[in-house]
């Protein structure tokens, strides 16, 4: 099934090049879409796969048990992680500063993978991180998405997007409403 992107139609794999143009093509709602692909997955959403397992290990050993030895298990020589850092990729040596930063301002800290969807090589994961704060023991909680290329078994690329400010907010290190506060134009600091 090929979704085109300009609307909401769908290619029919079953119908020849030389069929009727009327049937070869059909709109389909966005409702029927994911309910196509929901029907994949059991349970929570995941249907679970050796990538799934391996995002779960890199969380488990990299993030919950800060094993900066393992990360090159995970990554591919020149691989590196777009959207966590403003200033480009995340490699292999940035993890190991990164990683050990983040965790010295939570405690407990658990990664759950909310959504995931598999294609070829690619795997997309949305996440929730949850912790307490360093500080003062308050919840911390904080999503985003990843989006991974697999090659050899180990990651090539990787792309992310997660709310770091409502994980800052949270953790007491920006105001409980930043959000707000920036969006109504208010300077911080």
């Amino acid at each position: 099934m090929q979704v085109w992107r300009k609307g909401w139609h769908v290619k029919r794999p079953d119908c020849s090049p030389a069929g009727d143009a009327r049937h070869r093509h059909r709109r389909v709602s966005p409702a029927v879409l994911a309910a196509s692909f929901l029907r994949k997955f059991s349970g929570n959403g995941q249907q679970m796969t050796e990538k799934l397992d391996f995002l779960k290990n890199w969380y488990q050993r990299v993030w919950i048990e800060a094993d900066l030895d393992g990360i090159d298990t995970f990554f591919l020589p020149r691989a590196g992680a777009s959207g966590l850092m403003p200033d480009g990729q995340v490699g292999p040596e940035d993890f190991r500063a990164l990683v050990p930063a983040l965790r010295a301002l939570v405690r407990d800290l658990t990664i759950t993978i909310d959504q995931s969807h598999e294609d070829a090589d690619w795997l997309w994961a949305h996440t929730t991180a949850r912790a307490r704060s360093a500080h003062d023991l308050r919840p911390v909680t904080a999503s985003g998405q990843v989006m991974l290329r697999f090659q050899d078994g180990r990651i090539a690329e990787a792309y992310n997007c997660f709310d770091f400010l409502t994980f800052f907010a949270s953790a007491g290190l920006l105001p409980q409403d930043v959000f707000l506060l920036l969006i109504s134009g208010e300077r911080l600091g």
